[in-house]
Order: structure tokens, then sequence, then C-alpha cells
């Protein structure tokens, strides 16, 4: 439940001073925890993992079960607060149950191999990953060595038996040669988590990003020449392989609709200077306008800032369907922050 004073300009109606009597009774509803601006929990509570977003709610609710999202739900409307969700990338509401199905994985071949920035290596990696199986996933990315000069990291996850792992990444070992090579059998939780360290909570991100089918020669010239010139070294330029069996899923099953092999191209500025973020946010925009050219008018819903007029690219022929569902289970537009996708008859 966000402070007026942190919240969008259109969301800024909230109601009177909170009375204390009813947030205590309030709390007193909930199974789990209610804190304010006073408790000693909330200064870690109200941070999430990217700082440049700085919220000072009202209230942090952290709820149990169903009924606790209902009671503070219905405590926000009755005093006319806005509320953000925790991790919400969307504002279609809270999920409190998800059901899945999951996939036995035991070990899988991944790891990270390390070439000069090259324009050979940027080819030879879009070559390698628009013709590998579907049991090779793959992100490159223009990021900084540890010895602190740029680097081009192939970060690839081969997931099945290890021997055949060994033959489907054999590429990245013989090409170059590499600087480095990481690559190794581990476990898929393991492989999975290889990266966070170098995306920690805390830190201040700031991002724009496209889809690219291809990375052709002037995709190769723009995404070497904005890496020559990152704003810090934490800084990248990433591409994400989307492909294989999410590329075969009808477009009218899911709300994302990007339904075809592609990278998910991304310029992500990275620091833990405040000074730093002017500059490295316009390097960020500007890299994603140089990327205009050649990407498709297409997007990654959670990639988006405060980029409502982008909303055509990130559902395409999904968003009509998914203004239907907001018209029906939310007409008044009380979840509204973030990606806002306006029910028709507001």
């Amino acid at each position: 439940m966000t402070d007026p004073t942190t919240t969008n300009p259109d969301d800024s109606k909230v109601g009177a001073e909170l009375d204390e009597a009813a947030v205590a009774t309030f709390k007193d509803s909930l199974r789990g925890e209610l804190m304010g601006p006073d408790d000693l929990a909330y200064k870690d509570a109200r941070m999430i993992w990217n700082r440049l977003i700085d919220k000072r709610p009202a209230l942090i609710a952290r709820c149990a079960d169903a009924n606790d999202v209902v009671r503070s739900v219905r405590f926000a409307r009755e005093h006319e607060l806005a509320v953000a969700v925790r991790g919400g990338g969307a504002n279609f509401g809270v999920i409190t149950s998800f059901e899945y199905r999951l996939h036995p994985v035991g070990k899988v071949l991944g790891g990270m191999v390390l070439y000069a920035p090259t324009r050979a290596a940027l080819r030879f990696f879009d070559e390698f990953s628009s013709s590998c199986p579907d049991e090779v996933s793959t992100v490159g990315l223009l990021t900084t060595a540890p010895d602190g000069n740029l680097a081009f990291a192939i970060v690839a996850c081969h997931c099945g038996p290890i021997d055949e792992g060994e033959k489907a990444l054999a590429p990245l070992r013989s090409f170059g040669p590499p600087l480095a090579d990481m690559l190794g059998a581990r476990d898929y939780t393991d492989m999975q988590s290889m990266t966070d360290e170098a995306w920690p909570p805390g830190r201040l991100y700031y991002w724009k990003s496209s889809l690219v089918r291809t990375l052709g020669e002037e995709a190769i010239d723009v995404f070497l020449e904005y890496a020559a010139r990152k704003p810090t070294a934490l800084s990248v330029i990433g591409m994400q392989q989307l492909h294989g069996a999410a590329g075969r899923v009808d477009t009218a099953r899911t709300a994302f609709p990007h339904r075809f092999d592609h990278y998910n191209c991304i310029a992500m500025l990275e620091t833990e200077d405040h000074a730093d973020v002017e500059s490295g946010t316009e390097w960020a925009r500007q890299c994603w306008a140089a990327m205009r050219p050649f990407a498709e008018r297409a997007t990654y819903a959670n990639d988006l800032g405060e980029e409502r007029e982008r909303l055509q690219e990130a559902y395409g022929p999904s968003l009509e369907r998914l203004r239907a569902l907001k018209t029906e289970y939310d007409p008044t537009n009380f979840f509204r922050l973030n990606q806002l996708i306006t029910a028709t008859a507001a």
C-alpha cells in the first residue's frame, strides 16, 4: 500500500491520515504481518531488488493466505489507498495460488565461456544458438571480465544426458580459443543461480529492451559500439535466447504472444553510485534507440518501466483479451500501477 508521495501522479488520490484504531483492528485481523514506518522491520521490508525504486509505503502487509489478501484489498479500498504488489509486474490483482507442471532434472552440463569481444564472437554466438537443439539454452553478454577488460560471455545449459551435452556444447570450447572455459556438470539449481552474484539486490538498475530475431551485422555493430562505452564496469548488454518448445506454443494460449525464435536484447545500467544514474540511463536509452531499426516491435512485459505506450509491443494480439479480463474483474482500475492495462469501461 503506497504512500501518496511515492505514487504516480494519476495514482495520488488517497484518504486522510490513517486512523490508528482502524489500523490496529486491521492488523489484528491478519494472520500475517502488518508494519508501518515506525516498525523496526519496515526498512528491510520496503526494500526491493532494484534500489533505484525507492518507495515508502504507508503500510506493508505480509499476507499469510488468501483471506489476508482480501482483507488488505478491502482495507485499501475503504481508506482510498493505492496498492502495489511486491514482485508484481502487471496490474490485474493478486495471485494467491498457482499450479504448474514440474519435470525431473538432475545434473546438467552448463556454465560460462568467455571470449574476446569481437565481431566474430557475436557471429558465432548467433550461429550456434540458432542451430542448437531444444535441450540447449543460451545467453550472450557483453560484460566486464575479472581482469577489468571488456569480454563476451556465453552462458549455456544443456538439459539432458551429460555425454549428449558434451557433444552439443563442444563448439563453445573449440571456437576462439576461449579466454576462460567454465562449463561443467552441475546441479540444475546451481546452474539456475550461478549468475545471481552479478545482479544482487540493493544495487541501482535501469534497462531497456526489445526482441531481435537474429544478430545481423547491424546489430553486432550497435552492441559492440555501446559495449565499448558502458557507463560502469557492472553494466551489460545481454542477448537472452528464447527458442525450442517455448517458441511452439499457440499465441492464443498465453498472454505472452511472441512465440518465435528470438533474443531478448537488453542494455542494462548497473551501479552502486547514484552519480552514475543519469548518464547510465541515457546510455541505455540510446542503445535501445539504436536497436530499433533491426528489432521487432515486441518486448517482454517485465522489462518495461514507465512505458505504457509500449503495451501493444508487450502483449500484441493478447492485449484486447487482457482488457476484457480487466473490465470483468477490475472495472474501476483499482489495481492500476505498473503496466496499466485499463478496463474498457474506465
